[in-house]
């Protein structure tokens, strides 16, 4: 008998456990939709401000790359206060001379 007491003790309280984690939960969930709609009035600029800085940068990525690679492997070079001039391109020698 004293086991079927304890148990129905225990079932008591687990109701009552489960009963108020429901009450908790239902407070929670009105307050993840008050503020799901203040996110939903977030202004839009923001989104189209990283919109438009994304698309500048891949644009100009490849550009910067090319210019680097145009710099550096350049034949012709213009020097301030000298008149433009060409140089020797820097070719690989022939292995037998």
């Amino acid at each position: 008998m004293e086991e079927t007491t304890e148990t129905a003790v225990e079932l008591a309280e687990l109701r009552a456990r489960v009963a108020e984690l429901e009450s908790r939960n239902r407070e929670l969930a009105a307050i993840a939709q008050k503020s799901a709609a203040v996110a939903k009035t977030r202004p839009y600029w923001r989104a189209v401000f990283a919109s438009v800085l994304i698309v500048v940068s891949v644009l100009l990525a490849p550009i910067a790359v090319l210019g680097s690679w145009a710099s550096k492997n350049s034949i012709c070079h213009l020097r301030p206060g000298l008149p433009f001039r060409c140089l020797k391109a820097r070719l690989p020698r022939a292995s037998g001379r």
